[in-house]
């Protein structure tokens, strides 16, 4: 190929691309080279290849703008012209997977507005380009080569995967494996009798609890005997019970188990061909709307509906499956059981909107359960955490009611147009055990320094997206390790469930003494720590206050977040540049570490109603429902 010395030569490359190549391609052509993600950049890195970040080419307003877009891009299903032809039951499918959609599109147009800067700055650019990219490339530019991709897939291992205790050991389990749902099926055959051959009492109200993890409420159940209710549980994405303490809770609870596998065995299926039929006309029909997609999906005069057609149209037939599936099952389960009242923690996810709505058709009233903490906006500042909660719908929109923790949270939820009469104050169920342990128990141990992190992997969002924030992140790790190890302080890092990074290897570099824990229970490491800091908002925060412990943040994604919770000294925020001082402070300083809990404890009697209560607090709540049905 000849080409012209007066071509720009870049290089667009990311993870998937056969990084070696560009050895010879520096040679031959002296290129610009641009990273897409983190792994190209640090393997460019470590061979000393000079190169940009494609994050250099956007600021801060253009990743809020984007994810802007994608939040719009999403609601694709509401439109006139395509509304109707998506419905099943009068269930719109496209609503169902809204937020899986935006999380495939957010990186999509993440790269065109890159890609589209970087044409701009070259007067005649001739790119190399990794394949995963090319796509978008060529929408605006045709000087294009492609380079070699990597054979390799990049694994999805941590997809539905959650920590399960079983004795003293927590194993990370996931929940699509096939093994792991055999295993499920063989151990409710064995306590079919116990759990599903019972009979529901007249009179007591029906209650639906929808995937509530046994343990996280554990008090509730425990307290659930002494109330006229006959609770239903519901659970599709991880058992019941799965150790001998959580089947011992279930035991006394004396509450009902459903499941996929109790309801399937009562349904007749449409054969899968049968089902297939009604989706491939269902998607005919949507791909002669093809003018309405071509024009919906643009940006700047440039259509990337052809870009994402495929995966759109797999992603639709999956869902309009599961969506027959589900739709069987909850309408059996909502036949089979009088309910009175169903209770759940979201409104965003395929069944339980599925659920929420089928409710509203048999005349059940649903409930949704807060269960963390929240960016409120007291200071009428619209910034990017706060539009993803609303996105993922932490206010309900369809619900009758919105059970929060505390007075906050309700004048936030006032203050966003949930009427103030679907809105109610029960507290934090899942506080409840940790509150009455440590009321028992007030020899709280300080054995180390506990790090509790939450790595921007998951990449659903823009500012996680960004390779700057992967690189601010691993560098503040690095100095947190660094820190601890100077003043002689051991360092137990717990690491949120579901994702990944290179913790170990980092910290490993640093100190091997540090313990990384990527299972188990919040709660049981930090009732052994003697400060917490946590990178971002998390709701371990509430959980460290709880136990009278000190708590310093470092901001990376959370910069220019301005929830209550930052406001009125309530915890320490510091830079990391400060980080040791601070440290330092707290472990000599007791009367500085004195009122730094009790401005945490101001906060948490302030967030939080019917402290170590919560539970009881619910099953009045509940108990409330029968007495007006009655």
């Amino acid at each position: 190929m000849k080409m012209s010395s007066k071509l720009d030569y870049v290089v667009l490359c990311d993870s998937s691309s056969q990084l070696e190549e560009i050895d010879q391609i520096i040679d031959k052509y002296n290129p610009k080279i641009i990273t897409f993600d983190d792994d190209s950049h640090n393997f460019l890195l470590k061979k000393n290849i000079d190169h940009e970040l494609s994050d250099d080419y956007l600021n801060n307003d253009d990743l809020d703008y984007i994810q802007d877009l994608s939040y719009q891009f999403s609601k694709w299903y509401a439109k006139s012209e395509i509304s109707k032809l998506i419905e099943y039951e009068e269930i719109n499918v496209g609503e169902l997977f809204y937020v899986e959609f935006t999380h495939f599109l957010t990186p999509i147009l993440k790269k065109f507005f890159e890609i589209t800067k970087i044409c701009q700055k070259f007067n005649n650019p001739f790119f190399f380009s990794s394949l995963s990219i090319i796509n978008v490339l060529k929408l605006l530019s045709s000087n294009i080569e492609t380079l070699n991709d990597k054979a390799e897939k990049q694994s999805s291992a941590n997809k539905n995967t959650y920590p399960l205790k079983f004795g003293k050991i927590t194993l990370s389990i996931n929940t699509e494996d096939i093994f792991f749902k055999k295993f499920v099926k063989i151990v409710y055959k064995i306590f079919n009798k116990i759990f599903l051959e019972k009979k529901t009492e007249q009179s007591k109200t029906s209650v639906l609890l929808v995937n509530i993890t046994t343990l996280y409420f554990e008090k509730f159940f425990e307290e659930l005997p002494n109330h006229l209710i006959n609770l239903i549980k519901f659970d599709t994405l991880f058992p019941a019970f799965w150790n001998y303490k959580s089947l011992l809770v279930i035991k006394k609870s004396g509450c009902y188990i459903e499941n996929n596998e109790t309801l399937s065995n009562k349904i007749n299926f449409s054969s899968s061909k049968n089902r297939h039929l009604i989706i491939d006309q269902k998607i005919n029909n949507l791909l002669k709307q093809e003018q309405f997609f071509k024009k919906f999906f643009s940006l700047n005069d440039h259509t990337f509906w052809n870009i994402i057609k495929d995966d759109f149209i797999q992603m639709f037939t999956r869902n309009f499956d599961d969506a027959i599936q589900n739709f069987a099952r909850v309408k059996l389960l909502l036949e089979k059981y009088s309910f009175s009242y169903i209770l759940l923690f979201s409104e965003s996810s395929p069944l339980d909107l599925i659920i929420v709505k089928l409710a509203k058709k048999f005349g059940i009233k649903t409930g949704v359960l807060q269960h963390g903490l929240y960016y409120d906006d007291l200071q009428n500042l619209n910034y990017y955490n706060f539009k993803s909660d609303q996105f993922y719908k932490v206010l309900p929109t369809y619900s009758d009611n919105f059970l929060v923790w505390g007075k906050l949270m309700q004048i936030h939820s006032e203050k966003h147009n949930v009427p103030n009469e679907k809105i109610i104050p029960i507290g934090c169920p899942f506080f409840d055990i940790h509150f009455n342990e440590m009321k028992n128990n007030k020899n709280l141990e300080n054995e180390y320094v506990l790090l509790a992190i939450t790595p921007r992997t998951t990449k659903n969002q823009t500012k996680e997206l960004s390779v700057k924030t992967q690189i601010e992140y691993e560098n503040t790790l690095k100095q947190i390790c660094e820190i601890t190890t100077n003043i002689n302080k051991k360092l137990l890092i717990k690491v949120h469930h579901g994702t990944t990074f290179h913790e170990k290897e980092i910290v490993n570099k640093i100190n091997s003494d540090i313990v990384i824990k990527n299972t188990g229970n919040f709660y049981q490491y930090a009732k052994k720590c003697e400060i917490l800091i946590c990178v971002d908002m998390s709701t371990a925060i509430l959980e460290a206050m709880l136990l009278k412990k000190p708590v310093v943040l470092v901001l990376i994604n959370d910069k220019d977040s301005y929830p209550e919770l930052f406001q009125n000294d309530y915890l320490i925020i510091t830079k990391i540049l400060d980080l040791q001082n601070v440290l330092t402070k707290l472990i000599h300083d007791n009367m500085y570490k004195k009122s730094v809990i009790e401005n945490g404890e101001k906060f948490l009697n302030y967030y939080l109603t019917n402290i170590g209560t919560s539970s009881n607090a619910l099953l009045n709540f509940l108990d409330k429902i029968n007495n007006e049905k009655n």
